[in-house]
Parts: structure tokens; sequence; C-alpha cells
């Protein structure tokens, strides 16, 4: 698989690991397995 832009956004705006979003389970792993937190959809939406 081959990250995208649209990937980095979804791991700015929601950090790393698994979720649910609208009943569809997704995950984010980062490349070395660290943590990172997402600052929202609301602030990543304004700077993208």
């Amino acid at each position: 698989m081959v990250p995208t832009a649209r990937d980095g956004v979804a791991l700015f705006a929601e950090g790393s690991g698994a979720r649910t979003v609208n009943r569809v389970s997704c995950n984010s792993p980062t490349y070395d397995g660290s943590t990172v937190t997402g600052i929202g959809r609301a602030k990543t939406l304004r700077i993208w």
C-alpha cells in the first residue's frame, strides 16, 4: 500500500491507532509504532 496525501491528513487530524468512523473500522499505524495525537478535523481543515 502506498501512502497518499489523504492518509497523511487523516493521521494529522485523527492521530494514530485503531478506531471506528461511521461504523467502519480503520487503523492508522505509524512506521515505527509510535503514537501520534491528532489535532482534530476542524484545525486540520484550517491548515489544509
